[in-house]
């Protein structure tokens, strides 16, 4: 390693370290409280944001935007989350079942 890359190196392991804490330790107690909160197949829905944000990690890392068809895409997946969301709700005007 010569003296410039050393420090790319020793940069790319706190990055590494950093993301694997936060992925880890938050990711896992979000995840669990979406759990505990939500309806199974509600869970199942909220796997689509995880492959929206690696669309918008993707997009920055290769500096550029999406074309139409991943726009159209990305909101086709929104979209589908969003009614499903819409379909477990409970009915307007209903009693919310204490905690």
């Amino acid at each position: 390693m010569g003296g410039g890359r050393g420090g790319q190196w020793l940069h790319l392991a706190g990055v590494c370290l950093g993301v694997a804490l936060l992925a880890s330790i938050i990711g896992n107690a979000l995840w669990n409280q979406a759990s505990r909160r939500l309806p199974l197949s509600m869970l199942g829905q909220m796997i689509v944001f995880e492959t929206v944000f690696a669309f918008v990690y993707g997009y920055v890392w290769e500096g550029r935007g999406p074309a139409l068809v991943e726009i159209l895409a990305i909101l086709m997946m929104i979209v589908s989350v969003i009614w499903c969301v819409r379909a477990h709700a409970p009915p307007r005007g209903a009693e919310e079942p204490p905690h």
